[in-house]
């Protein structure tokens, strides 16, 4: 539709709005108009009791609907047809019919959440159902009418991608979905292949502007967190570390407390979530048993008891266990809550060791050298101009290992240099060449003791 149809369309839709003795105003360029409507006193009835309403702001659409924009809760209502109204009771009547019909489809939401036991809430003038997404992040929420079609949020929570489209923000729950975890997984699920999807675009757009330019390729990825599953019933919950895994951690699973300790060997992890019962062993006596191992600093560690008991809880608590938990575990459930011991400052988890060590940097192998470095990461003095956020492989030419170690690391802060302290980048591990994560660990563990 070319601009003077589109104007004179508006045009009809003025004309008959004000033989209907109804205030009309023209907007620029003449291709809408927004109109008042006065309505009559009857309350509109809503979820959580009535609503008056003394007159609804609207807008023109062609010659043939109209869109309500306030009160904001009859903006979500669908566009309504009024080409055939020559009364404005008329349009009142087809504003409150589909208000009606918003309020079933809000009643028949509700019922649907409270069924699968999903907290949720009004919002938007109490025109739409929010639910809580389960991954620790409050904004994270999805927004509905009647559970048929699920709004999503504008920004992934588990992937930091946006969702480039409005058909990508809807998602259609299965039927088959039976609880509120199910729920959560689906969705979560829906918004890990949306990040794949989002990432490959990006990827390959990347590609495509380095290849233009004559520069290596870099991607893009998010932070995930380590957790550790310690115990026989932590490690036979494959539904927690999936619905875990779902938003964005990576898991292991370590059975007993020898295969625990055989962990931290090999790799770190950030958080551990340990069985109060070990088989035979105490999982308690594995927490201080944890913190002494070289390196660690003050790693979290929150404990599952299989019942609710006090003696247990406080013996947890003055071992340093920063949390008690009982079974069963639901991830729904305890998402916020590992999310901010994650995120919380006060755990420095690693020792960081002021040691010098040789690092060729990146793809065009630029050299450089460690002024830290710990098991999550190293601070590297070098020349090698780098963007916050984006991956690139490192070698590093640990003396006593003979092979440098091979790392793909992501840029976590930039520091330039002053009087007192070299510039270069700081970087955290992402994924290592097969065994040079433990043979990193290995060597950190002979600086400890002084080898």
């Amino acid at each position: 539709m070319d601009g003077a149809e589109a104007t004179d369309q508006t045009r009809v839709m003025v004309e008959r709005f004000r033989a209907m003795g109804l205030e009309v105003d023209e907007l620029p360029g003449g291709r809408a108009a927004t109109v008042t409507l006065p309505v009559g006193e009857e309350a509109f009835p809503g979820l959580q009791g009535e609503r008056s309403i003394k007159e609804i702001r609207l807008a023109t659409v062609g010659n043939q609907a109209i869109k309500c924009l306030q009160p904001r809760c009859l903006f979500f209502l669908p566009l309504i047809p009024v080409s055939d109204c020559t009364e404005a009771e008329e349009i009142e009547r087809r504003i409150r019919s589909a208000w009606r019909e918003q309020v079933a489809r809000l009643r028949r939401g509700r019922d649907a959440l409270e069924r699968l036991g999903v907290e949720w809430e009004l919002e938007s003038g109490d025109a739409v159902l929010s639910f809580d997404l389960g991954t620790g992040d409050p904004t994270a929420r999805a927004r509905t009418s009647d559970l048929g079609e699920v709004v999503l949020p504008a920004r992934g929570p588990l992937s930091g991608q946006h969702l480039a489209s409005a058909d990508e923000r809807l998602f259609q729950p299965d039927s088959r979905v039976d609880s509120g975890l199910d729920l959560q997984i689906a969705i979560t699920t829906h918004l890990e292949r949306l990040s794949r999807l989002a990432a490959k675009r990006d990827q390959e757009r990347r590609a495509e502007a380095a290849r233009e330019h004559g520069r290596p390729v870099r991607r893009v990825q998010r932070r995930s967190h380590r957790v550790l599953l310690v115990g026989p019933h932590l490690a036979a919950n494959t539904a927690l570390a999936e619905s875990l895994r779902m938003r964005g951690y990576e898991v292991t699973a370590a059975p007993s407390d020898v295969e625990a300790m055989d962990a931290f060997c090999a790799s770190s992890y950030e958080l551990m979530l340990v069985d109060s019962k070990l088989g035979r062993a105490d999982g308690l006596e594995l927490v201080p048993l944890i913190q002494t191992l070289a390196g660690i600093e003050k790693l979290p560690v929150v404990i599952v008891d299989d019942r609710a008991r006090d003696a247990v809880r406080d013996r947890a608590r003055k071992i340093g266990a920063v949390g008690y938990l009982t079974a069963p575990v639901d991830a729904a459930r305890i998402a916020p809550g590992l999310a901010r011991l994650l995120q919380a400052p006060r755990f420095r988890r690693y020792s960081r060791y002021a040691h010098r060590v040789a690092v060729r940097c990146g793809t065009l192998r630029v050299p450089g050298f460690t002024t830290a470095i710990g098991r999550l990461g190293m601070f590297v003095s070098t020349g090698l101009e780098s963007r916050l956020h984006t991956l690139d492989w490192f070698e590093i030419a640990v003396p006593t290992l003979g092979e440098p170690l091979r790392v793909e690391c992501e840029t976590v802060y930039l520091r330039g240099a002053t009087s007192d302290e070299p510039g270069g980048i700081g970087l955290r591990f992402h994924e290592f060449a097969a065994g040079d994560e433990e043979r990193l660990i290995t060597y950190l563990r002979s600086l400890e003791a002084g080898d």
